[in-house]
């Protein structure tokens, strides 16, 4: 139990160091944990996993800045679902990391692989990261300007969800799996056979090569 209290506190204690006004601070060293560049870049990216991800619940991110638990949570949620909440997020980050996690860091022990650390923060990042609808295309999307755009044409409407349903991530991994070796097969066979083709396969060449324009 003192290992896992330990374990909150420091985590409590690097989030109040890096987390300020919303995001994740740049600093030069962290208290306690001193100035080593790699630690602080490990740090900033567990505060960026616990703070701005979907992976600690809000009732854990409030606590984590010094909110006591009964004003954490919503209204209708007692203090004992609070902690539960709360608990299970510790735990299940402290797995990942390890109960004496923060102490090996804070004295930067030379057995510490952070590199391996760094690798599993980034994967549970991306893992509960909110994506954007556009982060799901396989084709390259212009940015927005940033205004505010509360309607648009029906034909730029109907436009936009044709491409969102046919060059989606997912949608192109659904056509990609239908494609088969004979298939192939058969564009080789008549790219490599153009002076041989019948009337049928000379047709099918010519319709692919209008389609390369």
């Amino acid at each position: 139990m003192a290992t896992k209290i330990k374990f909150n506190s420091y985590l409590k204690m690097v989030v109040r160091s890096l987390w300020r006004d919303g995001k994740v601070a740049e600093v030069n060293s962290i208290p306690g944990f001193g100035s080593d560049l790699e630690v602080i870049a490990l740090s900033k990216l567990i505060v960026e996993l616990v703070m701005t991800t979907d992976y600690f619940k809000p009732e854990t991110k409030a606590v984590l800045q010094g909110v006591p638990y009964r004003s954490s949570g919503d209204a209708t949620v007692n203090v004992h679902t609070v902690k539960s909440r709360v608990v299970f997020d510790f735990s299940r980050l402290q797995k990942i990391l390890s109960a004496d996690f923060f102490e090996r860091l804070l004295y930067r022990q030379k057995d510490m692989d952070l590199s391996n650390y760094t690798s599993k923060i980034k994967k549970l990042i991306e893992e509960n990261s909110k994506k954007s609808i556009l982060d799901t295309m396989v084709i390259k999307i212009p940015k927005g300007s940033g205004k505010e755009i509360k309607n648009i044409e029906i034909e730029d409407w109907e436009f936009l969800l044709y491409v969102i349903t046919n060059y989606s991530k997912q949608n192109i991994h659904r056509i990609e799996k239908k494609v088969t070796e004979e298939m192939i097969d058969y564009i080789e066979y008549l790219e490599n056979h153009t002076d041989n083709l019948n009337a049928e396969q000379q047709e099918h060449y010519e319709s692919l090569q209008k389609l390369m324009g």
